[in-house]
């Protein structure tokens, strides 16, 4: 995968180059990625929707004593060299009265940086960049245009979730100057609104559904593919409201793992057990458990159902190490940037569990002793219903859940790229951790009939071919570890199977194909294009030919 291979709705084929090979994407929500300086963001990070597209009624257009704003779409260039930037007409109006476009975004607490690229059609006239919430105020930056193009930006913090805009105009709204009379025309491109004190790369959006996750979990791009979740504990990133007396929170007191000063210190309040703090949620009998945490003065951390330990692991944030496991508990712990740590607790038992917990320790057993405000910083809990695995982060909650829809990537119609009596399927994939669940990568008529596909099952992969109806190959092997390169040759009386540089399976049994491969996807089977495995794939290739025993071996070498 390459870092810029992917837009709405696409991931970019490397080739063929004349798109004809892109993937089509879906997931109708948000979701979270690891990005290249190792945070955790939002994908997309752009909060605005019909970002290019300030003609879209989602941008509202309002003059309280006179016209509102008129605009003409794609009326010059932009500053990328595209037909995309538009006119934007003010009129005649009383300085003072609110003249301007405002677009409202998803609430959230925190910091927040508004950007806007504006030029004048002649002049160098002032007009203000604002970005707010209904309930506090806001923060502006008075924008002096010329006849080039300029980036301009906001930061505004609040804590509050009401309401909350993005305003181009004369007026800037809550708190802030009003602007000049009289007519205005300028021309303006590329509206973001993102998370943090600073403008990211511009991420272009219309509905903001549908963008690809290219995680840097591991150091290099994957693209991220994951089923629906639902984070069930609300709010994720600020536990001053959470219950339990055995712990003080302090909110803000750290850059969490988003980039940002909202991580909470959390420190014991009293010397005993299982210093922390919880949610009361409905039980289940299986779930997950989450958290991002980081030494505060303290070394071990603890995740569970409860604050005891019958319901937790245990987890030294010095060494990196699970150390205690309750029954029917399996810990795991990730290494994150800036000393952060991701923990969790997967739980499954016959007894329903509830109250997700986070607290903080001195030892192994979860044992205690106040010593001024050491603890550890904590920030994104998460509560994974009915889940065997943990996935990436699903957040911010507020006051309500959040899901995050599952992933898809296909591509149909696409039989000249196909081999339609030989070829070669491979891919550099992590393997799935869903014990229940796979991860198909597959070729296909669009039916089970005529199939092609290397999957990945719990620890195992499988490669397996169909032919016009009939199981021609099917083979499953225990990879071992975390991260394989996997291929599957095809061709009548000549196929191979090969993991890691290591043949594991060949047939020479007649393959003849009923129907016409026309279609890749990844998911379970070629009837669905929803993945409801967990993957991480590096790279994906499909060759038009059975590339030779040596080939393979070359390339499914680690």
């Amino acid at each position: 995968m390459i870092p810029s291979g992917y837009k709405e709705d696409v991931v970019y084929c490397p080739k063929p180059t004349d798109g004809s090979g892109d993937l089509t994407f879906t997931r109708a929500s948000n979701g979270t990625r690891v990005n290249s300086s190792g945070l955790v963001e939002n994908v997309p990070w752009n909060l605005l929707t019909y970002s290019e597209q300030f003609d879209n009624a989602v941008w509202n257009k309002n003059n309280t004593v006179s016209a509102a704003p008129v605009v003409t779409a794609n009326d010059t260039t932009a500053p990328n060299g595209t037909l995309t930037a538009d006119k934007i007409v003010f009129s005649n109006g009383v300085g003072g009265a609110i003249n301007g476009l405002y677009n409202y975004f998803p609430k959230f607490e925190g910091a927040r940086t508004a950007s806007v690229w504006l030029k004048s059609a002649s002049g160098t006239p002032t007009i203000y960049l604002t970005t707010q919430d209904d309930a506090t105020g806001g923060n502006y930056t008075a924008c002096v245009l010329s006849t080039e193009w300029q980036r301009f930006e906001v930061t505004y913090t609040t804590a509050a979730t009401s309401d909350q805009s993005i305003l181009i105009g004369y007026y800037p709204g809550v708190g802030t100057p009003s602007g000049p009379s009289g007519s205005l025309t300028i021309y303006a491109w590329g509206a973001q609104l993102n998370t943090g004190s600073t403008a990211k790369p511009y991420f272009p959006t219309t509905d903001r559904q549908n963008v690809p996750r290219l995680t840097y979990e591991g150091g290099c791009p994957s693209l991220l593919l994951e089923p629906q979740r639902t984070n069930d504990v609300f709010p994720s990133e600020d536990f001053s409201g959470y219950s339990g007396s055995g712990a003080t929170i302090s909110t803000n007191q750290a850059v969490s793992p988003d980039g940002t000063q909202n991580a909470d210190l959390m420190y014991p309040a009293t010397s005993g057990n299982f210093a922390g703090k919880y949610k009361n949620v409905a039980a289940t009998t299986t779930g997950v458990v989450s958290c991002f945490v980081k030494q505060a003065g303290k070394r071990y951390a603890i995740v569970g159902t409860d604050n005891n330990a019958t319901y937790t692991c245990i987890f030294d944030l010095q060494t990196s190490t699970v150390v205690y496991e309750a029954t029917n508990y399996t810990g795991s712990i990730e290494a994150l940037s800036n000393g952060w740590y991701r923990i969790s607790a997967v739980y499954t038992s016959s007894t329903a569990a509830a109250y997700p917990f986070i607290g903080v320790a001195d030892n192994s057993s979860g044992s205690v002793v106040i010593d001024g405000t050491n603890g550890i910083y904590i920030w994104g809990f998460q509560y994974e219903r009915n889940a065997s695995y943990p996935t990436s982060y699903i957040g911010p909650t507020t006051s309500a859940a959040v899901t995050r829809l599952a992933d898809a990537a296909y591509k149909t119609g696409i039989s000249s790229l196909i081999g339609q009596t030989e070829g070669t399927i491979f891919a550099e994939i992590s393997d799935n951790i869903d014990p229940v669940n796979s991860v198909r990568l597959n070729i296909s008529d669009s039916t089970t009939s005529n199939w092609v596909f290397i999957g990945f099952e719990g620890t195992s992969c499988r490669g397996y071919i169909r032919a016009s109806g009939s199981v021609v190959f099917s083979n499953v092997y225990d990879t071992g570890v975390n991260r394989n390169k996997i291929a599957l040759a095809y061709k009548s009386g000549d196929y191979a199977f090969y993991l890691n540089g290591v043949q594991i399976a060949v047939g020479n049994s007649t393959i003849t194909f009923s129907g016409t491969l026309s279609k890749f996807n990844v998911g379970e089977n070629p009837t669905t294009n929803t993945n409801n495995g967990n993957a991480s794939a590096s790279e994906i290739v499909l060759f038009k030919t059975r590339l030779t025993n040596t080939e393979l071996a070359a390339l499914t070498t680690l």
